[in-house]
């Protein structure tokens, strides 16, 4: 019934720190519930979670969906509301009082998160460009690199790589259905953080992130002329470490960093090969 600013700060500062509990109960207690009647909006334990589409520049046309999970209270003319973004670690606190002060949390909470969220989606963009986009080399092997980048207009990290003068599109195709891959089919590989980090840091303050590889075929194919269950989803996550060696996904990768976040190398763990920066 009382709080203030400061106090729901280090609320909030607790859950995105797990400082009080265990991180894979915070990730626990960050899921949905149940669904609600809008496309947008789900429920979880206390939570009142809205999906919003984030731009992934403020220049960009493409968006990417994102989950802000929220709390709000009102206790006669006092209005709270506090939410948190877990894909930027950012939280943020409204207190209103007044005449209809649930109108003002409600309009400066949409203000907040279509700014700050845009902003450190952007940021975020920004520190992946500076510490982990370049060119890695396969220390025993003048035919394995790969080469990470960003595209404006795509919300993962692209990927090429070369595996003993093979590439993943060329490997992809050939184990492919003609009808659905062919000579023409352009072929778009994307990396994705899957929140996965290792434990502790190694040596000079070194740990592992974990990635996934998804990849998309371009051009699209025509919505009617596809099945309804491809039409369900997203069928690049629900091919998902599909294409295994020695039961280990070829989708999935690791990134070292050192201790201020800088990429150092990149592990292929399906392939059993080691990348190491270069440029």
């Amino acid at each position: 019934m009382y709080s203030s600013t400061s106090d729901l700060q280090t609320f909030l500062l607790s859950i995105i720190k797990s400082s009080l509990l265990p991180p894979h109960l915070t990730r626990r207690w960050l899921r949905p519930l149940s669904f609600t009647a809008s496309a947008s909006t789900f429920t979880g334990l206390a939570w009142e979670i809205f999906r919003v589409s984030v731009p992934l520049t403020f220049k960009s046309n493409t968006t990417r969906l994102s989950e802000i999970y929220t709390k709000a209270g009102d206790l006669g003319s006092y209005s709270t509301l506090v939410g948190i973004s877990p894909d930027h670690d950012l939280g943020f606190t409204v207190l209103a009082a007044g005449e209809k002060p649930g109108d003002t949390r409600t309009l400066l909470g949409s203000l907040v998160a279509e700014s700050w969220v845009a902003a450190a989606e952007e940021a975020a963009r920004e520190e992946v460009a500076k510490k982990l986009v370049g060119t890695y080399r396969a220390p025993d092997s003048n035919n394995s690199f790969l080469t990470l980048s960003l595209d404006p207009e795509n919300a993962g990290i692209t990927l090429n790589y070369t595996y003993a003068g093979t590439t993943l599109t060329e490997m992809l195709k050939s184990v492919s259905s003609p009808s659905r891959v062919n000579a023409s089919t352009s072929i778009d590989f994307q990396l994705f953080y899957m929140g996965l980090k290792s434990a502790a840091a190694g040596r000079n303050g070194t740990k592992r992130l974990g990635f996934r590889a998804t990849f998309e075929l371009l051009p699209y194919p025509e919505a009617q002329s596809r099945p309804p269950y491809d039409l369900a989803g997203c069928p690049t996550w629900l091919l998902a470490t599909s294409l295994q060696l020695n039961g280990i996904g070829l989708d999935d990768f690791e990134i070292l960093v050192d201790g201020e976040g800088n990429g150092r190398e990149v592990v292929a763990k399906g392939f059993r090969q080691r990348l190491v920066r270069v440029a």
